[in-house]
């Protein structure tokens, strides 16, 4: 049995606890277990021991850092385009309501029969979209966008859920990973409008079946599925799906990973790297990077920022030109973002909120790519009451527009097409 995974369910989960201290701009202190140890010296900050329980205060203003926020109100948005389309689904644990709009406008919401009590995923399915939902009951649901979102209905025979489930379009079908009640890892088709009926265990059946602490992520690179998950080990693990055969699991030796939280993943577009991965460090909860060229991933691990640490999953979506961006929920329950480009040094930008008034939001933040004259597009749910969304232009966010019908909602995804 593979060491990536649970060895009993009984030594599940330890809970890290944040405390109040001095204030966190960009993520939570960290109190580490006391027999986690060190992390490995790659992964060290510099001028730092890698164990060192030092946490950085990050007390320096977002609107200070080399990307800086700006004003919503003094920032004009990007000119609107009929060409593709943006859709959103919100919910809550009594409630969905989404729609669609054409090119980069905002959408228009109606109530959609179901519930969400965790992160929604959302991906292209034909000409049309699916969403993945874990509902108010632990169920794995679907609802499929054509012209407006169907009612969530339960996904045939799936199980129950654990965690945020993760979808991916290869080859015009779109695939499903998700976490079931036993914490093992469960892979589901859609195409032709409609799922396949039984679970293929991600990494084959028996003892090789994938199995965690934590949720997992997958993207589609060129014609093979990638898989990437938190081990029980604190290692992060990816696993590729080629000709309808899950490959065997590889360990990175280098990325210690906070295991009850998910890994994320996304491919890569006009660069020479195809994925790049997000974590949070073991440890310090300090966000990581690792990207995989010509089918190898890298074997050192980046830290974004000193600054950039967070409690929550993380959000990325690819800009084109080898780039993507990175949006996360910080300690202050505030939406922070940072700017990933491999051809310059460092490769990410520091971190900075969205704006000088940032929000405070119910949950992670969702990305999607750009259309039209955007980088990228960013949707929310704020803390107060109601989802907004914002377009980046690479450099920084325009002005959030709400979206009405959404006051209830907790959880939110965000999903265009070209």
């Amino acid at each position: 049995m593979r060491t990536a995974h649970l060895n009993a369910i009984a030594c599940l989960y330890f809970v890290a606890c944040a405390t109040e201290g001095s204030p966190k701009v960009h993520g939570v202190e960290i109190i580490p277990d006391a027999g986690e140890g060190a992390d490995s010296a790659a992964q060290a900050d510099s001028g730092k021991a890698a164990g060192d329980a030092a946490i950085d205060t990050g007390a320096a203003d977002a609107a200070g850092d080399a990307a800086p926020a700006v004003d919503a109100a003094s920032d004009a948005g990007p000119p609107g385009c009929g060409a593709g389309a943006t859709v959103l689904l919100a919910g809550s644990a009594a409630s969905l309501a989404g729609g669609g709009a054409s090119g980069n406008g905002v959408p228009t919401v109606i109530p959609v029969s179901g519930s969400a009590i965790d992160r929604i995923a959302i991906a292209p399915s034909g000409a049309n979209f699916v969403a993945a939902i874990r509902a108010s009951n632990g169920l794995l649901a679907s609802s499929v966008y054509s012209n407006a979102w169907s009612s969530a209905a339960a996904v045939p025979n799936a199980k129950a859920t654990i965690d945020a489930p993760s979808l991916a379009t290869l080859a015009g079908t779109t695939h499903l990973a998700y976490h079931d009640a036993n914490f093992k890892f469960e892979h589901r088709q859609f195409s032709g409008g409609a799922w396949d009926v039984a679970d293929d265990p991600v990494g084959g059946g028996g003892n090789n079946q994938a199995f965690g602490p934590s949720g997992a992520s997958i993207a589609a690179a060129g014609s093979e599925l990638e898989f990437v998950q938190s081990g029980d080990n604190y290692f992060l693990y990816d696993l590729a799906w080629k000709n309808s055969l899950w490959q065997s699991p590889h360990q990175q030796p280098n990325a210690a990973i906070e295991k009850t939280l998910p890994p994320t993943v996304v491919a890569l577009t006009g660069g020479t790297q195809e994925l790049l991965a997000v974590y949070l460090r073991k440890g310090d909860f300090k966000i990581m990077s690792v990207a995989r060229s010509g089918g190898v991933w890298d074997s050192n691990p980046v830290l974004v920022d000193v600054n950039a640490f967070s409690s929550d999953a993380l959000a990325l979506a690819p800009m084109g030109s080898g780039r993507a961006l990175l949006a996360y929920r910080g300690s202050n329950q505030q939406p922070y973002f940072s700017v990933y480009d491999p051809a310059k040094s460092p490769v990410w930008t520091a971190p900075a909120a969205l704006y000088v008034s940032n929000p405070t939001i119910a949950s992670p933040p969702s990305l999607a790519a750009g259309i039209c004259a955007d980088a990228a597009v960013i949707a929310y749910a704020k803390l107060a009451g109601g989802v907004e969304l914002a377009h980046f232009d690479g450099a920084k966010f325009g002005p959030p527009a709400a979206v009405a019908g959404t006051s209830s909602a907790t959880f939110v995804a965000i999903a265009t097409r070209p």
